[in-house]
Formats: C-alpha cells, sequence, structure tokens
C-alpha cells in the first residue's frame, strides 16, 4: 500500500516554516504549546539551544507569533486555556544577512536593524 495513503505528504510544513502559515494552512503541528507557556513566563534570559534543523526557528517564531497576536493563531491548541496576557511588541534581528560583515559594517548593519524596528 502507497505511503501517502496513511500520510498526506503535503500537509508537512517543508521549508522556511512560519508558524501563522502552519496554522493557517492547515499544516501538521505537534502542540507543546503549554510548554511554550510555562517558558514564556520565565523572568530570567533563556538560552535556546537545539541541534541544527530541530525547529529553533519555528520556536522563535512562534514565540514572535504569541506575543504579537496573543492567541490568534493559537485557536484549539493547548496554550488557549494557558495564556491570558495581553500582546506586546516584538523586535526580531535577522544576523544571517550579516555573516560576511567585518565588526564596523557589523555594527553598523545592526544599528541601522534596531533604529529601523525601534522606529516602527
Amino acid at each position: 500500500m502507497p505511503v501517502n495513503t496513511f500520510c498526506d505528504v503535503t500537509r508537512l510544513p517543508l521549508g522556511r516554516p512560519d508558524f501563522s502559515d502552519i496554522r493557517k494552512n492547515g499544516k501538521v503541528y505537534v502542540d507543546k504549546t503549554a510548554l511554550l507557556a510555562q517558558i514564556a513566563r520565565y523572568d530570567v534570559p533563556i538560552f535556546l539551544s537545539r541541534p541544527r534543523r530541530f525547529g529553533k526557528s519555528l520556536l522563535v517564531n512562534t514565540f514572535a507569533s504569541l506575543f504579537s497576536k496573543g492567541l490568534e493563531d493559537f485557536h484549539g491548541l493547548n496554550i488557549e486555556q494557558k495564556w491570558h496576557e495581553t500582546t506586546y511588541p516584538v523586535v526580531h534581528f535577522d544576523f544571517s544577512d550579516m555573516a560576511d560583515f567585518n565588526s564596523d559594517d557589523l555594527r553598523r548593519a545592526l544599528c541601522n536593524d534596531i533604529i529601523d524596528q525601534f522606529d516602527r
């Protein structure tokens, strides 16, 4: 029997995942949002370390969605019963475009990003 009869691979979130897109387009998402609520309530800095291709970007993107839009993308997930906080401004810095910069270029690019992010 073909594998596709058991699992519709078109529902897998392949590529660069975005939490909102995954939820809106009915892609497969394993609900671990109860843990997300616990982590979000810590009042100390948290270092997120996971192996390559293990969902760091999706996790950060999920936090961004929760903080910026509240429960808008979380209907039917566990966190819906656990999260009652309001929304917050979210600042996103992408260092992937700055990998080859020297220290002066990196400082300049980061300062420009900070200004752009906070001007909004």
